[in-house]
């Protein structure tokens, strides 16, 4: 797929409360980490990127991204419980 860049983040995170994981199934397998590499673990950002490597009239695309992945939102440690709602944002 050509031009495939997701995005995924917090656009309501009160008191940045709240984390979330990218999975590429419910095995909990994470997937590559995006923009900074790492472990797709404690986000609050996550999206895929064009390095420019392949030279500027080469598409944007993701390399061995999954069709579908999972995200997984919870509390980050230590954080109160609180009755604060989280919204996700994600877009291509």
């Amino acid at each position: 797929m050509l031009g495939f860049h997701p995005h995924v983040r917090f656009s309501a995170n009160p008191n940045n409360a709240f984390l979330f994981d990218i999975r590429t199934d419910c095995s909990n397998t994470l997937t590559c980490g995006g923009e900074g590499g790492g472990a797709s673990v404690g986000l609050v950002d996550w999206e895929t990127f064009f390095n420019g490597s392949q030279g500027p009239n080469f598409p944007t695309i993701a390399i061995n991204m999954p069709s579908t992945i999972f995200i997984r939102v919870y509390r980050a440690n230590g954080k109160p419980v609180t009755c604060d709602s989280w919204t996700l944002t994600i877009s291509d």
